[in-house]
């Protein structure tokens, strides 16, 4: 039978030749299949639909058809993850496999204690200092070591720790040196032209303002011809602000080569700490993550080991060697390491007959759907594995042309987006419609619209896509609730909801109630008012912390106030807010604390100041909420919102009462209105 690597785009009709690949294998009576796919609901839909398939065979006696049936029950459909941990289990005693949701719980705890040995260290201080300069937060700064690549790459770091402090005596030092020249181009700028000055001078004003505009990438103004063909650059003062541009650039450059190396080593610091807290947590828990399940089986015989003796014991041992068919959905979501615990399995299938007769294996996927590059997918690991097979036509590699999901114009606009995403042979990996395509009744139309930002802000992005939805509305004469917006993030979700609630458009929202409609979203709110509103102290905090449910919830906000009143510097910047938030991991929804983080991180990038400054800009944002689609809706939406005064007033004072603020908790101060 003849192993095959497939390439499969999406719409193919990928799961229909996987499935036909097992019942294929099972109607010639092959034994010890296994199907490998990446998530639970992949193995489910694979399972049932071969069973599907082999009892649509009308032309199939019954005794066959249970047969086939029974046969069916033994393929072993799993999860690559289990597949591993099965591995990791036959070297002897193994902890609990942690799942998604408990993983999620013990990251709190692991986190928790992290901060602890953080402070413990004696480099706090050092920590929010070093944040400071990358004006980032350690949240974020400690975020990547989710990746296992950036684990490895801090590893490689440690012996560098010790210039940590002075690479961010150096940034000082740059940054005055920043200072220095942007003030002197000041004083030129009554002798400048105003486009000189918008595009120029005020650039150099601040670092991360220049390196976000249009004339950072210039090495000579001189060159830059967008400020003038006329202006004399070898004469002053023109010639003056050129040379200071010229060394502001160079010190800029500097600067972000001087960001980076900071950032990594800061990173590098945390890793070891993180890394420490994570054994203890794990080894107290009695449990793993599915990370250290492929750490501890590539560590068996070496990382880097060709030959892997003890690897394939385990596979032994299990009776794994004789599989006769070995199938693998999604291939280019397997990782390096992923590849390298297989292939002692594939070798053996592509190497001889088993014990039941002919073998193969069958691979099926897509380089455009790569999605787990965060985990180290790597979409030519298993191609290079297999190189030598594939060669010697042992594997025979192969693709699904036709997409049967799109229209002709979609398909050609996919073929146009992803041309120059691969080289060489994968890029003539586009797709065709079939040369028979039913037709489709409706309009289908591609477009591009291009969204300029306002310096680092985002915000005219939302009234422009308002403004393409009304343009199509009224050439098409559909209705409002006849459209429909699909975003990358619940974040843009909202903002583009706010956007066209606030032109009086109805929205509905496929994935639930908006942030403040929730008692979690509130509750954030709330936290965060209480913990560094600078009303809060007088107007807020002595009445809600009293409240019953705000214990429950949130426990002892004035000790955590008086803890941050001592922790972080006054005015409250983006670590005291981002600290605040990450307090209530465990107690508030991960989904719901995320949006909170990316909307402060938002805000301050854009220039906000306070902690004050951002609770009024969420409250005005998140001002409508909706019910969810399926909850009492007809044609014209209803929208539940919240008073406009119940938290701040125009100046962004605090006015919620604790009675108020125990009511929003348990939602019963929301109106309805159509």
């Amino acid at each position: 039978m003849q192993s095959i690597l497939l390439r499969a785009s999406a719409g193919s009709g990928k799961t229909k030749r996987l499935t036909d690949e097992v019942f294929h294998r099972l109607s010639t009576r092959g034994k010890f299949i296994y199907a490998l796919t990446f998530t639970r609901a992949a193995t489910t839909e694979m399972r049932s639909r071969i069973m599907e398939k082999i009892a649509s065979k009308k032309d199939m006696r019954l005794l066959e058809k249970l047969s086939l049936i029974m046969e069916a029950g033994h393929v072993g459909y799993s999860t690559i993850d289990s597949f591993f941990y099965r591995l990791f289990a036959a070297s002897g005693y193994a902890p609990k496999m942690a799942d998604e949701k408990a993983q999620i719980i013990l990251s709190g705890e692991i986190e928790s204690l992290f901060r602890d040995n953080v402070i413990r260290h004696g480099k706090g201080n050092q920590l929010i200092i070093a944040a400071r300069i990358l004006r980032t937060d350690i949240d974020t700064l400690w975020g990547p070591l989710a990746d296992e690549q950036t684990v490895e790459r801090c590893l490689m770091d440690m012996e560098r720790l010790e210039d940590l402090d002075a690479i961010m005596k150096e940034n000082g030092i740059l940054r005055n040196d920043l200072a220095s020249l942007s003030k002197k181009a000041d004083e030129l700028s009554e002798m400048m032209p105003s486009r000189i000055n918008s595009w120029v001078t005020n650039a150099l004003a601040d670092y991360e303002i220049f390196m976000s505009r249009t004339v950072a990438s210039h090495a000579d103004l001189e060159n830059y011809t967008g400020l003038g063909k006329k202006i004399a650059w070898d004469e002053s003062p023109y010639a003056d602000l050129n040379e200071l541009f010229k060394k502001y650039r160079k010190t800029a450059e500097r600067l972000s080569i001087n960001k980076a190396l900071l950032r990594e080593l800061v990173v590098a610091f945390l890793c070891e700490i993180y890394l420490d807290a994570a054994r203890t947590v794990k080894k107290e828990k009695g449990v793993i993550f599915f990370s250290d399940v492929r750490k501890t089986l590539l560590a068996l015989d070496g990382k880097e080991s060709i030959e892997r003796p003890r690897l394939m014991s385990n596979y032994f041992s299990l009776g794994l060697d004789r599989t006769g068919h070995l199938l693998i959905d999604e291939f280019q979501d397997t990782s390096e390491g992923d590849i390298k615990i297989l292939f002692p399995l594939i070798e053996e299938i592509l190497s001889c007959s088993g014990e039941h007769g002919e073998r193969s294996f069958f691979a099926v996927g897509d380089w455009k759907q790569m999605i787990y590059g965060w985990r180290g997918a790597n979409r030519e690991a298993l191609e290079e594995t297999l190189s030598k097979y594939i060669a010697d036509n042992v594997i025979r590699e192969s693709s699904l042309k036709f997409n049967y999901r799109s229209t002709p114009l979609l398909i050609e606009f996919f073929n146009k987006l992803v041309e120059n995403l691969f080289d060489g042979k994968e890029k003539t990996e586009t797709q065709k419609p079939p040369d028979e395509h039913g037709s489709f009744e409706g309009i289908t139309e591609v477009g591009l619209v291009h969204l300029e930002k306002d310096g680092n802000s985002e915000a005219p992005f939302y009234p422009a896509i308002v403004k393409v939805l009304k343009q199509k509305k009224s050439e098409y004469g559909c209705q409002w609730g006849d459209m429909a917006v699909l975003a990358a993030t619940n974040n843009y979700v909202q903002k583009i909801t706010s956007e066209l609630v606030g032109e009086g458009i109805g929205v509905s929202e496929v994935k639930g109630r908006q942030l403040l409609s929730t008692e979690e979203g509130v509750a954030v709110m709330l936290f965060i008012t209480g913990v560094l509103s600078k009303e809060a102290k007088n107007l807020f905090l002595k009445t809600v912390a009293e409240s019953l449910l705000w214990n429950k919830i949130l426990g002892n906000v004035e000790s955590v106030r008086d803890e941050f009143a001592g922790k972080f510097p006054k005015p409250f910047g983006i670590m005291a807010v981002s600290c605040a938030i990450e307090l209530l991991r465990g107690k508030i929804p991960a989904n719901i604390l995320d949006i909170w983080q990316d909307e402060a991180e938002s805000f301050f990038r854009e220039g906000g100041s306070d902690a004050d400054g951002f609770l009024l800009r969420m409250f005005n944002i998140r001002f409508h909420m909706f019910l969810s689609s399926g909850t009492r809706m007809k044609r014209s939406l209803q929208f539940i919102f919240l008073p406009r005064n119940v938290m701040f007033n125009s100046q962004g004072k605090s006015l919620i009462s604790g009675l108020q603020a125990d009511r929003l908790l348990q939602g019963k101060l929301f109106k309805i209105v159509k």
